[in-house]
Protein backbone atom coordinates (compact mmCIF):
# COMPACT_ATOMS: atom_id res chain seq x y z
CA UNK A 1 0.00 0.00 0.00
CA UNK A 2 1.35 3.40 -1.00
CA UNK A 3 0.45 6.50 0.91
CA UNK A 4 0.64 9.84 -0.81
CA UNK A 5 2.71 12.52 0.84
CA UNK A 6 2.18 16.21 0.21
CA UNK A 7 4.83 18.69 1.24
CA UNK A 8 3.57 21.41 3.57
CA UNK A 9 4.00 25.04 2.63
CA UNK A 10 6.83 27.04 4.15
CA UNK A 11 4.74 30.20 3.68
CA UNK A 12 2.32 31.37 6.37
CA UNK A 13 -1.36 30.67 6.06
CA UNK A 14 -4.15 33.02 7.09
CA UNK A 15 -7.45 32.22 8.81
CA UNK A 16 -10.54 34.12 7.65
CA UNK A 17 -13.86 33.76 9.46
CA UNK A 18 -17.20 34.50 7.82
CA UNK A 19 -20.52 34.41 9.68
CA UNK A 20 -23.40 33.79 7.30
CA UNK A 21 -27.12 34.06 8.01
CA UNK A 22 -29.06 30.91 7.08
CA UNK A 23 -32.84 30.46 7.27
CA UNK A 24 -33.60 27.99 10.11
CA UNK A 25 -35.87 25.91 7.89
CA UNK A 26 -33.11 25.27 5.31
CA UNK A 27 -31.39 21.94 5.80
CA UNK A 28 -27.83 22.40 7.05
CA UNK A 29 -26.53 19.88 4.50
CA UNK A 30 -27.97 21.94 1.61
CA UNK A 31 -26.57 25.17 3.02
CA UNK A 32 -23.14 23.66 3.67
CA UNK A 33 -22.98 22.21 0.15
CA UNK A 34 -23.73 25.64 -1.36
CA UNK A 35 -21.17 27.48 0.76
CA UNK A 36 -18.57 24.73 0.29
CA UNK A 37 -18.96 24.84 -3.50
CA UNK A 38 -16.80 27.98 -3.44
CA UNK A 39 -13.42 27.43 -5.05
CA UNK A 40 -10.32 29.62 -5.08
CA UNK A 41 -6.67 28.90 -5.81
CA UNK A 42 -5.68 30.07 -2.31
CA UNK A 43 -8.27 28.00 -0.42
CA UNK A 44 -6.63 25.28 1.69
CA UNK A 45 -9.50 24.20 3.95
CA UNK A 46 -12.86 25.24 5.35
CA UNK A 47 -14.70 24.19 8.49
CA UNK A 48 -17.64 25.29 10.57
CA UNK A 49 -16.57 26.75 13.90
CA UNK A 50 -19.89 27.92 15.36
CA UNK A 51 -23.65 27.92 14.99
CA UNK A 52 -25.58 30.65 16.78
CA UNK A 53 -29.15 31.77 17.03
CA UNK A 54 -30.56 34.25 19.48
CA UNK A 55 -29.79 37.84 20.34
CA UNK A 56 -28.86 40.04 17.35
CA UNK A 57 -29.86 37.33 14.84
CA UNK A 58 -32.98 38.06 12.77
CA UNK A 59 -35.94 35.87 13.73
CA UNK A 60 -36.08 32.61 11.77
CA UNK A 61 -32.35 32.62 11.06
CA UNK A 62 -29.15 31.05 12.32
CA UNK A 63 -25.63 32.41 12.04
CA UNK A 64 -23.13 29.81 10.84
CA UNK A 65 -19.45 30.79 11.11
CA UNK A 66 -17.03 29.22 8.66
CA UNK A 67 -13.25 29.36 9.07
CA UNK A 68 -11.30 29.42 5.82
CA UNK A 69 -7.60 28.64 5.75
CA UNK A 70 -5.94 30.40 2.82
CA UNK A 71 -2.36 30.32 1.64
CA UNK A 72 0.05 29.74 -1.19
CA UNK A 73 2.82 27.19 -1.65
CA UNK A 74 4.79 29.71 -3.71
CA UNK A 75 4.72 32.97 -1.76
CA UNK A 76 3.48 34.95 1.20
CA UNK A 77 0.00 36.35 0.61
CA UNK A 78 -0.48 40.07 0.12
CA UNK A 79 -3.32 42.23 1.40
CA UNK A 80 -4.63 42.28 -2.19
CA UNK A 81 -4.75 38.46 -2.21
CA UNK A 82 -6.87 38.44 0.93
CA UNK A 83 -9.15 41.22 -0.34
CA UNK A 84 -9.63 39.33 -3.61
CA UNK A 85 -10.48 36.12 -1.74
CA UNK A 86 -12.96 37.91 0.53
CA UNK A 87 -14.73 39.76 -2.28
CA UNK A 88 -15.04 36.61 -4.40
CA UNK A 89 -16.42 34.62 -1.46
CA UNK A 90 -18.92 37.35 -0.56
CA UNK A 91 -20.04 37.51 -4.19
CA UNK A 92 -20.44 33.70 -4.14
CA UNK A 93 -22.77 33.70 -1.13
CA UNK A 94 -24.71 36.76 -2.28
CA UNK A 95 -25.52 34.99 -5.58
CA UNK A 96 -27.28 32.37 -3.43
CA UNK A 97 -29.16 35.05 -1.47
CA UNK A 98 -27.17 34.70 1.76
CA UNK A 99 -25.85 37.60 3.78
CA UNK A 100 -22.88 38.04 6.06
CA UNK A 101 -23.72 38.80 9.64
Amino acid sequence: KHESFKMFSVYPQTLLDFSILKPKEEFYSDFNAKVSSFTHTLLKSVKVISVYEGENIPSGNQSITFRFTVGSNERTLSAEDLTDFQSKFISHIEKMNYKLR
